[in-house]
């Protein structure tokens, strides 16, 4: 089956308390991929939640945000939400999505591309990649102020909007502002989407680029092709 979203799960932010709950979005399906872009505003630190794989940890000394990419397999117990810790008397946020008919083997079918040269723009695109096969593309954004993030018209490249607008925008003066954009694609180099500070234009911010492999079997899944338990990643029957 193509890679598709999942779900969107809805934005967790705090002011100066050391944890949030993020929340899952509804319904997840088991072997779907999921993941949680999750970003420091003040340069702390994050610690991978429990149950969670540390997909890449990126730190943008201009914008001073550190920002992270956490995944983990849905196996089925993972509840409404999972509680994530960061730095003391720092501002962080994060939500989670999932990609359903992901290779869960391996999910991300290129290298992640950074943008972290970021400061004082209102519209930018990411950093292209090229998947060697079926893939989604993915697009995340996180600037430093309450810029209510959404697609540039006329430059999505097919890109469709699954997390942006003033519900993804900063709570509690955090100030922060996501994005999530995504699209089905096949082999080659993917232009990447323009984003847009809809609000309050001229603040720094990151972006993200990758692409999610395409499973290469749907056959069911079993407790022998799981390693490492809850949260691991499933390795594929088809593969040595």
């Amino acid at each position: 089956m193509p890679t598709v979203i999942d779900g969107v799960g809805a934005l967790s932010a705090t002011g100066i308390n050391p944890t949030i709950a993020v929340a899952y979005y509804p319904s997840p399906t088991v072997d779907a991929v999921a993941y949680m872009w999750a970003v420091h505003r003040s340069g702390g630190t994050i610690t991978t939640p429990t149950g969670w794989e540390l997909v890449d940890v990126e730190f943008n000394s201009a914008t001073a945000q550190r920002l992270y990419l956490f995944r983990r397999v849905i196996d089925g117990t993972e509840g409404s939400s999972v509680t994530v810790a960061g730095s003391p008397n720092k501002e962080f946020g994060a939500f989670i999505f999932g990609v359903d008919g992901a290779d869960t083997d391996s999910p991300e079918a290129v290298a992640l591309a950074w943008d972290l040269a970021a400061v004082g723009w209102t519209t930018r695109a990411g950093v292209s990649v090229s998947p060697t096969g079926a893939a989604l593309a993915v697009s995340l954004v996180a600037t430093t102020d309450d810029n209510v993030m959404g697609l540039d018209t006329g430059l999505e490249q097919g890109f469709t909007l699954q997390a942006g607008g003033a519900d993804y925008d900063s709570i509690s003066g955090d100030d922060f502002a996501f994005g999530l954009a995504t699209k089905v694609v096949s082999a080659g180099t993917i232009v990447q989407p323009t984003w847009e500070q809809t609000l309050s234009p001229g603040n720094g911010g990151s972006i993200l680029s990758f692409a999610v492999a395409e499973a290469e079997s749907t056959a069911p899944s079993s407790d022998s092709n799981r390693i490492g338990g809850t949260g691991a990643i499933r390795r594929s029957p088809f593969r040595p």
